[in-house]
C-alpha cells in the first residue's frame, strides 16, 4: 500500500526521443480532468466530514464554502446540495457565534457577516425570546441554514397578486439545534425564537449573497425593500 499527499495522479515520463511528458498514474476511461474533479471532490468532503469530529471554526468553514463556490461544481445555480452536507456534519464552538454576535434589545434579531465571497456570503443570527423578523423572501438567493443552539420555529407563506398579494399561511416547522433547512431561491418565510427563556443562534448561507430583500406587510401585502445588515431594516 503506498500513500500519498498531495495525491499522486500523474507523472513525467521520458521519452527514447528525450520528450518529457506527464501521464496518469490510474489508467480508466475517465478523461484526467475528470479524474483530477472527482479527486478534488472527495477532498473536499472528507474535508468537512473530519471536521465533523472536532469543533470548527467560522474561518475553516469559510474556507470550504470559499473553495466549493470557486470550484464551480454545482450542476446549476441553484444546486448546493454540498453545502447543506457541510453544515449538516460541522459543528460549531460556543465561542465562535458568542463572540461575534450578542443580543439586541432592539429589532426583531442580530445579524452578523462571518463570510462574504463574489457567489455567496454566510451570517450569524442571535434570537432573543420572543423576536422573530418579519415576512420576506430572499430576493432571487438560494439559502440554507442551521440552528446553532437553541430551536427556531420557521413560517411557509405564498403569495398569489390574484388575490391581492395578502401572505398565506402554508406551514409551520419548529427547527431544533444542529437542524439544516434549506430554500429554493423564491421562498417566503418567517422566523421567530417562540420560546420564553432561550436565546438561539443560527448560520445562514446565501447565494448570491443576500444585501436586501422583500419584506410583506401581513394585513395587506403590501411590499417594502428590507437592508440585511445588523437588523432587517426597512429602506426609505
Amino acid at each position: 500500500m503506498h500513500i500519498y499527499s498531495p495525491p499522486y495522479v500523474e507523472c513525467s515520463f521520458v521519452e527514447q526521443t528525450g520528450a518529457k511528458k506527464m501521464i496518469p498514474v490510474a489508467y480508466c476511461t475517465k478523461d484526467i480532468h475528470h479524474y483530477r474533479d472527482e479527486i478534488e471532490r472527495n477532498e473536499l468532503e472528507t474535508d468537512y466530514k473530519f471536521r465533523s469530529m472536532v469543533f470548527a471554526d467560522f474561518a475553516s468553514f469559510s474556507n470550504l464554502i470559499n473553495k466549493y463556490f470557486e470550484s464551480g461544481r454545482q450542476k446549476k445555480a441553484t444546486d448546493h446540495l454540498e453545502v447543506v452536507k457541510m453544515l449538516s456534519h460541522i459543528h460549531f464552538h460556543p465561542k465562535e457565534w458568542e463572540g461575534r454576535v450578542s443580543p439586541c434589545s432592539s429589532g426583531g434579531y442580530t445579524r452578523a457577516l462571518v463570510a462574504f465571497g463574489y457567489k455567496y456570503s454566510v451570517h450569524v443570527l442571535c434570537w432573543k425570546p420572543g423576536q422573530q423578523n418579519v415576512i420576506h423572501d430572499h430576493n432571487g438567493s438560494w439559502s440554507c441554514f442551521k440552528v446553532l443552539t437553541g430551536s427556531l420555529t420557521e413560517t411557509i407563506f405564498s403569495v398569489d397578486p390574484t388575490e391581492g398579494g395578502k401572505p398565506k399561511k402554508i406551514s409551520d416547522k419548529k427547527v431544533e439545534s444542529s437542524e439544516v433547512v434549506q430554500h429554493t431561491a423564491d421562498v417566503i418565510h418567517q422566523v421567530s425564537n417562540s420560546d420564553s427563556s432561550t436565546i438561539a443562534y443560527s448560520l445562514h448561507v446565501y447565494s448570491p449573497p443576500l444585501k436586501k430583500c422583500h419584506g410583506y406587510c401581513p394585513d395587506t401585502g403590501k411590499t417594502s425593500w428590507y437592508g440585511c445588515n445588523h437588523h432587517l431594516t426597512k429602506l426609505q
